[in-house]
């Protein structure tokens, strides 16, 4: 069953088929990546950020609401640039989170200072 299907039939038929088929694409989505980190729940910690700015860039990292390529690559006009091709302009890697905030060079040092090596590793 494919997604226009459902639109333009206003009907999903057997619903557990379609639940299993829905399942399965979101968990194949790389766009949604980090929505499948486990315990992905209000987190408490955003709570405990006193400085403002830091609290701000945590809450659009956790909703892809940030200026990294993988996002606003969607929205380039005329036309979506490819996943693939939203690369760092720094190191030339596909610019995501995770790129973003354990890979590309520009950040080693804060990197080294404030994640420990457990999390800087895929």
């Amino acid at each position: 069953m494919d997604m226009a299907d459902v639109w333009h039939s206003h009907s999903v038929g057997d619903v557990k088929v379609f639940i299993r088929i829905f399942r399965q694409r979101v968990g194949d989505d790389q766009r949604v990546a980090i929505f499948t980190v486990p315990n992905l729940v209000f987190s408490e910690v955003l709570g405990t950020v006193q400085n403002a700015l830091f609290r701000k860039a945590l809450t659009a990292l956790r909703l892809s609401s940030h200026h990294w390529k993988i996002e606003m690559g969607r929205w380039h006009k005329p036309h979506p640039i490819h996943r693939n091709d939203r690369l760092c302009q720094i190191c030339n890697a596909l610019e995501d989170e995770y790129h973003f905030i354990c890979e590309c060079p520009v950040y080693n040092e804060i990197r080294l200072i404030y994640i420990s090596r457990y999390y800087r590793n895929r």
